[in-house]
């Protein structure tokens, strides 16, 4: 069984730099359904893309389609079993407006808790991956291709 109290320290280390990071990207007002924050889809798409080619991915790119960009990025080290992550970066409308406490894209912290446009679904998860596939490169490498 593979120890993994490398990676964990390393994550937990960077705990408020994780944080920051998703703050970054709820302030993106990703909005997929509405044609004028088209810039923004992209915009959130080249944050991701940054992320991965800081870690050292290969082939890292921002890939065009006839909807909204997709970010592609690989890791292979021999011949070690190929995950594929697959997820999102976009949000919906944020109507009806008046039921938000706090501006949707301008992440507030109540507690423990996050509250901003896509803090749970799906820039989130997002983080949390990026910031796992980090400590793992930087320690002790991934054990699989990615």
């Amino acid at each position: 069984m593979t120890d993994y109290t490398r990676p964990l320290e390393y994550a937990r280390s960077r705990r408020a730099r994780a944080l920051d990071d998703l703050k970054e990207l709820i302030r993106i007002p990703s909005i997929s359904t509405l044609p004028e924050w088209k810039q923004d889809i992209q915009r959130a798409a080249e944050w991701v893309a940054q992320r991965l080619q800081g870690y050292g991915l290969q082939h890292v790119g921002v890939l065009p389609t006839k909807g909204h960009p997709v970010v592609y990025g690989e890791w292979r080290q021999g011949d070690r079993p190929m995950i594929l992550v697959y997820g999102h970066y976009d949000v919906q409308p944020v109507d009806p407006i008046d039921q938000w406490k706090s501006e949707p894209f301008d992440p507030v912290q109540r507690g423990d808790d996050l509250f901003g446009r896509g803090a749970s679904d799906m820039k989130a998860q997002l983080v949390a991956l990026l910031q796992a596939v980090e400590a793992m490169l930087r320690t002790d490498g991934l054990p699989v291709n990615l």
